[in-house]
């Protein structure tokens, strides 16, 4: 018992030096990577100002760090640099490229930016049908065997209800499948649901294809029943379609929310929430073809303590594959005979437990400082 209360002031030495050199790397480098967004951000609130004059302004952001303005028919190019001269479009296009990746191309002479991301390629479009900007459609050549494979990627069950929901006398085909999409709300059925399910965009709606599994106690065993359930969303009867951004930092995730008329809205009563990533901008597809308003919102994030100890699982972990650790060096010589290794399980638990939090911690203060920089700019 004595051993095991021994406190070993060089253990404890070692974690707070320890401690101290991961927050004073992962704080430089946060610091140096919000420096650079800072310039970049500066450089987006002078561009913008600068383009007012050709009407109202708005910006997306690009790979790389970088963003684009669009205004009056005009775009421009902004890093850490500065921004590039505006320059004129002669087109506008919505293309899916031979990766299946939606972008909005805007065309100046024989240069072409592209605008992908659900978010940024919202906030261009919502743009373009104020200005009543007219959209070209430009779709890969093997779209169709594309498509044939993700459907083939179906069980046959889902691909037999998948082809009675198409309204294949209206014209209607395929131009999404994207699997695993985050859902909240009801399926038809009483109570509420959560889960993935499997996204079906058309050049008419979208819909949502989904798997429910009950297990009924019987005589001798348990009853599985699997119900598959095919929810529609009436993308272009909508009178406004929503994105808001969720308070996350880590993932960026968007709620679709549809506005539609009174004589439909009871009929959309209860259809799941869908929670998007920025790999969805397929969606946008049939809400540009029928020129749907669409609107993108983003609020304040949540606070990064929140978020900090939101990710204690990660801690849990990393303490446990250290608690191995402790376990590995008391079996070693050096530790085994003299030394009773309690005295270093604290130390190591608190080291993986923390270096966990500390890193998270990090990386949400560079998020927020980025989102909160963005949201000072419009």
């Amino acid at each position: 018992m004595e051993e095991f209360m021994v406190f070993d002031p060089y253990a404890y030495g070692a974690l707070a030096v320890y401690l101290i050199g991961l927050g004073a790397i992962t704080g430089g480098l946060a610091f140096v990577a919000r420096a650079k967004q800072g310039a970049v951000l500066n450089a987006l609130g002078a561009g913008l100002k600068s383009a007012t004059h050709l009407g109202r302004a708005v910006f997306a952001a690009l790979p790389g760090g970088k963003y684009l303005i669009y205004a009056g028919g005009h775009v421009s190019e902004v890093s850490g640099s500065g921004a590039t001269e505006l320059a004129p479009i002669s087109r506008y296009a919505m293309v899916k490229d031979m990766d299946a990746q939606t972008g909005v191309v805007l065309t100046c002479g024989k240069t072409h930016h592209c605008v992908t991301g659900l978010g940024p390629m919202g906030r261009i479009l919502a743009q373009l049908q104020r200005e009543e900007k007219s959209l070209a459609f430009v779709f890969r050549e093997d779209e169709s065997k594309t498509i044939g494979r993700l459907l083939h990627s179906l069980e046959s069950r889902e691909q037999q209800i998948l082809i009675e929901w198409l309204r294949r006398d209206d014209g209607e085909v395929l131009t999404d499948i994207v699997p695993e999409v985050d859902y909240e709300g009801s399926l038809g059925e009483g109570g509420a649901e959560k889960g993935k399910a499997t996204l079906i965009v058309t050049n008419l709606r979208a819909g949502l294809l989904a798997q429910t599994v009950t297990r009924t106690p019987v005589s001798g065993g348990t009853q599985v029943t699997t119900r598959y359930h095919l929810v529609s969303y009436l993308l272009p009867a909508a009178e406004k379609v929503i994105l808001e951004r969720t308070p996350t930092l880590l993932e960026t995730e968007y709620l679709l929310r549809l506005q539609l008329p009174a004589e439909l809205a009871e009929m959309a009563q209860g259809t799941p929430v869908l929670k998007l990533g920025e790999e969805h901008a397929g969606i946008l597809l049939p809400i540009a073809l029928f020129n749907r308003p669409i609107e993108v919102l983003d609020g304040p994030p949540r606070g990064v303590v929140g978020q900090t100890l939101g990710g204690i699982g990660w801690g849990i972990l990393l303490g446990l594959i250290m608690l191995g650790v402790a376990a590995f060096l008391s079996e070693s010589g050096e530790f085994g005979s003299r030394h009773w290794w309690y005295r270093y399980y604290v130390p190591l638990i608190a080291g993986g437990f923390l270096t966990a939090l500390v890193v998270r911690a990090a990386g949400l203060s560079q998020h927020s400082a980025l989102r909160k920089g963005e949201q000072a700019v419009v």
